[in-house]
């Protein structure tokens, strides 16, 4: 079965900034539901946000009112998602940051004098809906707080979202590599903007989701300055996402951004220098009706899970494995954990990347951290592992102290299923160039993995653009022609699977059809393969486990993705597919990316 999508608009659209959000809706509200919404400053001591206009002394607090203002209820309302910001602080110290009347045992937020930082987390509020920020310092400092949406508590008159996972191991927008809309080898310009695609990207539904939740990394600057990120046809909020230092190097900050129906983020850098930017999925948001059935939130007073302060630093190169789920009522239900993570006396530069305990390392960074002396903070959600384990993976070239802290569990009722799947329908019915609605059990093809003449149905894809469209959008390197014309290429899959059963490595493989079109073929090339792996027992959805984005080529060539474990499971089958991915360039415009999936070519191992 072939399946083509031909895409005609040019990379680059910018729509006209309106007013809108990304606010949820559900049949039902449940305690640990999320409801998203604009980007809202809570607190800002500089400016008498929230509370009053001054600094918060050495060793001092502020305490400000979450519920009742800035569109959040009064009532029934458990915590948010916010944004903490150090801003030019007079020492070195750090932010406890909780419900109003308490002191957390750990911090949210570390800074060094001179230097503002932000991170994020879920905060719990008291019964009056305030939370406090204490000083852990010897200096006064500003601070600012902002949310992107809180969570409930008993609430039956607000509509709320459940968060669906993801693997985070692909990018959403990235300058270096291209991925996506990003343009490799194209920084994104002081005080400037660029937008990207969010729905059918990456995991997250073509369609119905309300919030996703990202990892943002930059770096490369000159100078200082912040990043905003929001709903393309949203006005900027102008509240930070992500600090970043011309002495800080590679920052990185997790974030909660709402959506609305355009599935498109603008994201505009607040600063004098031009900046590498990298932005990679964790999951997304939907309303309780709208989609899989999806996890929810539940908090706990921050405490340490895994400390390396009484022990061994993680080396170079090395990874700490913890039980995440140590703290939760139910261990078994939690699927995913709200971590902060607190990096100490660094040898040398670097970042952690973390992710489930039996998951390959996927090479991307969620907290970075300098070298020296001195604590840097991050945050992130992070998947479990089936056994409740997450793994931390030190990429710097010293030894890193580590302290991980956890906030909350992103839960499910879910029971694991007792014997084999119930039939299904084609998991990959709907239309040929939008991701495919998935149903709830696996495929049940028990074709052979390694009969050479099912590759035949091997899925092809196609990508193009014209000038119908491209004349009136910006041109990377020149200007777009009046008459009109087209140009495309076409990738297909050469070998869905290669199964090599003595190491249970599984293969996906996809290399060049053919190219042409009125203009001739495209000046470069942008193939990407994916391996894809049916959740059987969580979200019920495919999920990328292998990801190869390949390079900008002169459309020649192929693209391999490898898994290292093919899992084979007593009680039910694990499933695999291949997808494909494509995007063009010609006169300096970029078309967006056309897809293909192996459709009837399901594979499983045994």
């Amino acid at each position: 079965m072939v399946v083509v999508a031909f895409v005609s608009t040019a990379f680059g659209f910018m729509a006209p900034p309106i007013s809108g959000n990304g606010e949820a809706r559900a049949d039902t509200a449940t305690a640990g539901h999320f409801v998203p919404m604009a980007f809202t400053a809570l607190l800002d001591t500089r400016t008498g946000t929230g509370a009053t206009k001054a600094k918060i002394p050495a060793n001092g607090s502020v305490t400000f009112q979450v519920t009742g203002r800035t569109g959040i209820p009064s009532a029934g309302v458990a915590g948010a998602f916010m944004t903490i910001e150090a801003i030019n602080p007079a020492q070195n110290g750090s932010f406890k940051v909780g419900p109003a009347g308490q002191t957390p045992s750990v911090s949210a937020l570390s800074f060094k004098a001179g230097q503002s930082a932000s991170n994020t987390g879920m905060i719990e509020v008291n019964a009056q809906g305030k939370v406090t920020v204490t000083n852990a310092s010897a200096g006064a400092v500003d601070a600012t707080v902002s949310t992107s949406g809180f969570y409930l508590g008993d609430n039956g008159s607000v509509s709320g979202s459940t968060y669906s996972p993801v693997p985070a191991d692909h990018y959403l927008y990235d300058t270096i590599r291209g991925d996506n809309w990003g343009l490799p080898g194209n920084k994104l310009g002081a005080n400037s903007s660029a937008a990207f695609g969010v729905n059918g990207h990456a995991g997250v539904p073509a369609s119905g989701a309300t919030a996703v939740a990202l990892n943002i990394t930059v770096q490369d600057q000159t100078a200082g300055g912040w990043v905003s990120i929001y709903p393309v046809l949203s006005l900027d909020p102008n509240v930070s996402a992500l600090d970043y230092t011309a002495a800080s190097g590679q920052t990185t900050s997790s974030q909660i951004v709402p959506l609305n129906a355009t599935g498109l983020l603008a994201f505009t850098n607040h600063g004098s220098s031009p900046i590498n930017a990298s932005i990679t999925i964790r999951g997304y948001f939907t309303a309780e009706g709208d989609g899989a059935d999806g996890l929810n939130y539940t908090e706990i007073a921050p405490q340490t899970i895994a400390d390396t302060a009484n022990a061994t630093a993680i080396p170079a190169g090395q990874s700490l494995t913890f039980n995440s789920s140590q703290l939760a009522a139910a261990p078994d239900s939690v699927s995913a954990a709200a971590l902060t993570i607190t990096t100490r006396d660094a040898q040398q530069a670097g970042w952690l990347s973390v992710y489930p305990a039996d998951s390959s390392d996927p090479n991307l960074p969620s907290v970075s951290f300098p070298a020296g002396l001195g604590n840097a903070s991050g945050s992130d959600t992070v998947v479990t592992s089936g056994d409740q384990k997450i793994t931390l993976t030190n990429h710097s070239s010293g030894a890193v102290h580590v302290q991980v802290a956890v906030s909350g569990y992103f839960v499910s009722d879910e029971t694991p299923i007792d014997g084999a799947p119930a039939p299904a329908e084609d998991p990959t019915g709907g239309s040929p160039d939008t991701v495919p609605d998935m149903p709830t059990a696996v495929p049940t093809d028990d074709s052979d993995p390694d009969d050479v003449s099912a590759d035949l149905q091997s899925p092809t894809v196609s990508a193009g653009i014209d000038d119908a469209t491209a004349a009136a959008s910006p041109s990377n390197t020149s200007a777009a022609t009046k008459a009109a014309w087209t140009s495309w290429c076409i990738y297909s899959a050469s070998r869905p699977f290669i199964l090599t059963k003595t190491s249970h490595d599984i293969h996906a493989k996809g290399k060049k059809k053919s190219c042409g079109g009125s203009a001739g073929p495209p000046d470069r090339c942008h193939a990407g393969v994916d391996l894809e792996a049916w959740n059987l027992i969580g979200d019920h959805q495919w999920h990328v486990i292998a990801h190869n984005g390949g390079k900008w080529t002169k459309c020649k060539g192929q693209v391999v993705a490898t898994y290292k474990n093919c899992h084979y499971q007593p009680r039910y089958r694990v499933w695999y597919r291949t997808a494909l991915w494509l995007q063009i360039q010609k006169r300096g415009l970029y078309g967006t990316p056309g897809w293909s999936y192996s459709k009837t070519k399901d594979f499983y191992c045994d």
